[in-house]
């Protein structure tokens, strides 16, 4: 990252959704390299330019988050697409403790994803970009609830185990029990259909308590609907 774009990220003359361009431009440029083309956001930046600034001030924390552990990553002389290093590298920058086991269960083929207690994704590993077409802008600012459609059954499954893991029944990572199924983008322009065939869900502790849940979920792209 250049001292340039670091200041102009910072300046006090940069707006919120410049702020927000000018760290998806740079997360794009990254993801480039490793030969995943991202759009940083749609002409006019209709979802982000509408949130309040609070949550515009939450989605520029997160991204660049995300952006200098990708430099970090690039600096140390690893590749972004290495999950077992990217993924400790968040975890440790994040402050939480995986289970013993957790990275038996990790491959470069697996789309790992973390969230918080109230739903927030924390990280996504690369494989995450290669089973997608949305916007950062669209990632970042719409619910993902209403960017992704599963069958109900299925998804009611999955938070069973999210709530064991935050009410701390579930020391290890365990298999959710899906059974293979599509998940559908709503609302991209690609409607990619993504096959998800396996799904381990554990807990990541901070001082001995579940403050986040990790997915690893095994997939990839069955067809383009759009």
């Amino acid at each position: 990252m250049s001292q340039q774009g670091v200041a102009s990220r910072h300046s006090s003359g940069t707006s919120r959704d410049e702020q927000f361009l000018i760290l998806a431009n740079e997360l794009c440029a990254l993801l480039a390299v490793e030969g995943v083309k991202c759009r940083a956001a749609l002409p006019g930046l209709p979802f982000f330019s509408k949130l309040h600034d609070d949550k515009k001030a939450e989605i520029i924390e997160h991204l660049q988050f995300y952006v200098e552990l990708c430099d970090a990553q690039v600096a140390e002389g690893y590749r972004i697409k290495d999950s077992l290093t990217f993924t400790w590298r968040a975890l440790k920058k994040l402050n939480l403790v995986p289970p013993s086991d957790m990275f038996s269960y990790v491959t470069d083929q697996d789309v790992i994803e973390i969230y918080d207690n109230e739903g927030r994704q924390l990280y996504r590993n690369f494989r995450f970009f290669e089973c997608c077409s949305y916007s950062l802008e669209e990632l970042y600012s719409v619910e993902w609830w209403n960017l992704f459609d599963r069958d109900l059954k299925i998804t009611q499954g999955l938070f069973s185990v999210v709530d064991k893991v935050f009410a701390g029944e579930l020391k290890n990572i365990v298999d959710a029990n899906v059974e293979p199924h599509p998940v559908i983008e709503k609302i991209s322009e690609q409607r990619l259909e993504i096959l998800y065939e396996k799904a381990f869900i554990g807990p990541l502790f901070r001082d001995k308590k579940a403050e986040a849940v990790v997915a690893i979920v095994r997939g990839r792209v069955l067809r383009q609907l759009g």
